[in-house]
């Protein structure tokens, strides 16, 4: 499905909150721990690809705070990244890169910005958030991995594999949701999708030797609770969320070989159950955290 920017900056604000209670808590406690000691030993220059508007630079600034950190964003989207400077600016005081704290904008590709000679000392930190799903993993890793300091950390949040529930369920929940799984699986350019990112990532650190730190689930749940905002019972980020997510569902199924009809019944009746508060969603992610060898 097509988005504006404006809309989907909407989408990806809304969906900061539902990430923040979705990304597993062990995980991030040893993360930020990490990094902590890092910036003792000095200043830490972090990485993060596909990083939107700033959500993740702005969860580890309100837990770490912003001290000698350099904070390198990469994503192909220079309104997004407006957003993010706008934002980590007006709740932070930070602006672009002085010494060894501020932020750095990088409008490019992943792959094109990372196959680019390094300009400046390695990363200590590497990080992509709901992102790897997204490109040719193992190509992209190569590439990050290259740009990341021996005994440095990589931090892989919110990496959907491959399993998404809507309940109460329905008959089509079969058809409908394979087809949605499969639209993730179709080749792009030169290589395949996934909708099982977590294996890919797993694999690419297991053959690389890669220690694993840790890893952990991190589903997104969205179930309707007594009465949020405005007599709903969802929040309203986790609406937008919502509608955003059966609107990508339709897009990407009605692409398919799916019977429209039954589509059509199937998100009629997804929608009604959202309207009424009678829906929730769940999908199945994973968060990893691993370190690059001396």
């Amino acid at each position: 499905m097509d988005f504006d920017n404006a809309s989907f900056i909407r989408y990806l604000s809304a969906k900061k909150t539902v990430d923040d209670r979705s990304l597993n808590p062990r995980l991030w406690s040893s993360f930020i721990g990490h990094l902590e000691t890092m910036r003792k030993e000095g200043a830490v220059r972090i990485l993060e690809l596909g990083a939107g508007i700033g959500s993740m630079a702005e969860r580890i600034f309100c837990s770490a705070g912003t001290e000698g950190i350099l904070y390198v964003l990469v994503d192909e989207n220079s309104e997004f990244l407006g957003e993010a400077a706008q934002r980590l600016g007006t709740k932070f005081g930070i602006g672009p890169a002085d010494g060894s704290t501020g932020i750095v904008l990088q409008a490019e590709e992943a792959g094109t910005w990372l196959s680019r000679p390094p300009q400046g000392s390695p990363f200590r930190v590497l990080l992509a958030n709901a992102f790897l799903d997204l490109v040719d993993i193992p190509f992209i890793l190569e590439l990050a991995f290259r740009r990341l300091e021996p005994g440095g950390l990589a931090y892989f949040s919110i990496n959907y594999d491959g399993m998404t529930d809507f309940l109460p369920a329905m008959e089509s929940d079969g058809e409908i949701l394979g087809h949605y799984n499969a639209s993730m699986r179709v080749l792009k350019g030169n290589y395949s999708g996934t909708d099982k990112s977590f294996g890919r990532i797993f694999r690419f650190l297991s053959e690389n030797r890669y220690p694993i730190l840790d890893s952990g689930s991190s589903d997104w749940v969205i179930v309707p609770r007594p009465v949020q905002e405005n007599g709903s019972k969802y929040t309203s980020d986790e609406r937008i969320v919502l509608e955003t997510v059966l609107s990508m569902v339709e897009a990407s199924v009605s692409a398919s070989a799916c019977d429209a009809a039954l589509l059509a019944e199937w998100m009629a009746e997804r929608r009604r159950q959202m309207e009424s508060g009678g829906l929730a969603y769940i999908a199945h992610q994973l968060d990893v955290l691993a370190r690059k060898p001396l």
